[in-house]
């Protein structure tokens, strides 16, 4: 036995709804693909965000690592950061270290170059490790405050790195000194003899003159690889070392003979 089911509506009506449930999908289908995209659009606007926040760091991490050690390629507020214990300016000499997997690499950079990671602040302990020296403090000289801020002008003091990083952050303004301002930091004197001994557009090695102070860098590279012909200007230096790059040279003069 076989049914027959009928159904009161027009073939037009038929036709009406199914176009109505067409347009319905369509929009769900085109609102679920807009959605799509949106979240495409947000995902790939945010990781280009944090690439140019990485590559930032990465820069400034380069460059803390190609300078020679001093910390005078920073400045706080536009003014050279204070020594506040010398006695570890003398002592940092026998220890070697990089800048701190941090996410203020820049303010660590500044910290770790007036307070070595692997230097007691207070008496000078030398440890073999961070993670040693924090335990010599810890067990040492719980509740002192050696962390002074590295701006003239400020007493503040910290326990900790952490503390003083936190400050610098919010209450200072810490940036890295441009080639031509640490030159500036020179006295007019050592500029003068600076220029006139080592020209910024001649090489230092076969005295070949261009145009520009990146063609002699591509020069020496090419011309001159593995040469550091850069010596300190200043008479009866103790420090014997040589330099591949002039800025290498004004690092060391801002360094040791900062006027």
């Amino acid at each position: 036995m076989s049914f027959a089911v009928y159904d009161s509506r027009s073939n037009d009506n038929w036709n009406k709804s199914t176009h109505k449930a067409n347009k319905r999908k369509a929009l769900s289908l085109g609102l679920h693909e807009f959605n799509e995209g949106h979240d495409l659009r947000s995902t790939t606007l945010a990781a280009r965000k944090m690439n140019r926040i990485a590559n930032k760091r990465k820069r400034i991490r380069r460059e803390l690592l190609n300078g020679s050690s001093s910390p005078n390629r920073f400045l706080i507020d536009g003014e050279p950061p204070i020594q506040p214990h010398p006695s570890m300016a003398e002592k940092k000499e026998e220890v070697s270290h990089g800048p701190g997997r941090h996410r203020s690499v820049l303010v660590m950079g500044l910290i770790d170059e007036i307070y070595p990671p692997t230097i007691c602040p207070i008496c000078l302990y030398t440890a073999d490790s961070r993670l040693e020296a924090d335990s010599h403090f810890k067990k040492e000289h719980y509740s002192s405050k050696p962390f002074r801020c590295l701006h003239s002008e400020c007493e503040q003091t910290y326990s900790s790195k952490a503390g003083l990083r936190y400050h610098l952050e919010h209450a200072h303004r810490v940036t890295l000194v441009s080639d031509m301002e640490r030159q500036e930091l020179l006295s007019p004197e050592l500029q003068k003899k600076l220029e006139e001994v080592y020209c910024i557009t001649v090489c230092p090695v076969c005295e070949e003159k261009f145009k520009r102070k990146t063609h002699v860098i591509r020069h020496l590279v090419e011309a001159h690889p593995g040469a550091e012909p850069y010596k300190c200007i200043v008479a009866h230096c103790k420090r014997t070392k040589t330099y591949a790059t002039r800025e290498g040279l004004v690092y060391h003069l801002t360094s040791y003979h900062y006027q």
